[in-house]
């Protein structure tokens, strides 16, 4: 079974990253970090993000215990965002116009 890091950095990499030689994962969840700091959030809030892709900074979000949803036009990103995040209860996610 992956770790979270691998998780992410796979779905990071299907929204379209590079992460061989470009910019890394440890960044990637600074980045995260310093967003869940800079908007002051509480475990008790919803977080949801329009064009959210494969779902990547969803799954920090759900794994930091926020329920979360997102949208996409891509169905087959939201298929990848779905398979990742099918186990979790907190995590919606819907293809736009659907």
């Amino acid at each position: 079974m992956k770790n979270f890091r691998e998780v992410f950095a796979e779905l990071k990499r299907i929204d379209g990253f590079d992460l061989n030689g470009g910019v890394t994962v440890e960044s990637m969840i600074r980045q995260h970090e310093n967003l869940s700091d800079a908007l002051n959030l509480t475990g008790a809030q919803n977080i949801f993000e329009v064009g959210c892709g494969a779902g990547a900074n969803l799954y920090l979000f759900a794994r930091d215990g926020y329920t979360v949803g997102g949208l996409d036009y891509s169905s087959t990103l939201i298929d990848i965002a779905k398979k990742n995040s099918s186990r979790r209860k907190n995590f919606r996610i819907n293809l736009c116009g659907s």
